[in-house]
């Protein structure tokens, strides 16, 4: 089995997905070029993450600006137009994410941004635990959801 440096087996599932063959990655791309795999599988990583995974997420979940951002032709949208209040026990929290403020936007071409998911969605806190210990370098998964309607 090869070896990444740190002594890490690099033969691991979810290292081999993202590179595919692992030696090969190893011995030609690690630390020395970029690696591009267009369409390596015609499913992506729809088991990881969906999209009725992020509208759960969103429509569930209270989160911060720390965790959802929104963005429009590259530029970040004010967050009083996604935001609102509310408490958490006697604390107010001004930068809770309004859902529906964020399906509204979604709906005019506005990209969402997901940070952290890794932090946040069980399959991806697996799935990049799993990297972490293969690369032993740490992992951090975003997601960016983009309507079709905004795609050129």
């Amino acid at each position: 089995m090869t070896e990444l440096p740190g002594g890490r087996a690099a033969g691991n599932a979810a290292l081999q997905r993202c590179v595919g063959n692992v030696t090969e990655f190893v011995d030609r791309y690690w630390t020395r070029a970029p690696l591009h795999r267009p369409a390596a599988d015609e499913l992506g990583f729809a088991d990881l993450l969906s999209l009725r995974d992020v509208d759960d997420l969103l429509s569930t979940a209270s989160f911060g600006t720390s965790v959802v951002r929104l963005v429009k032709s590259g530029r970040p949208l004010d967050l009083e137009t996604y935001t609102t209040f509310g408490r958490v026990g006697s604390k107010e929290v001004t930068d809770l994410v309004d859902p529906g403020r964020v399906y509204v936007h979604s709906d005019a071409g506005v990209t969402i941004v997901l940070q952290s998911l890794h932090r946040h969605w069980l399959p991806l806190t697996r799935f990049c635990r799993e990297l972490e210990l293969a690369l032993t370098h740490p992992i951090q998964e975003n997601a960016y959801i983009t309507p079709q309607a905004a795609r050129p």
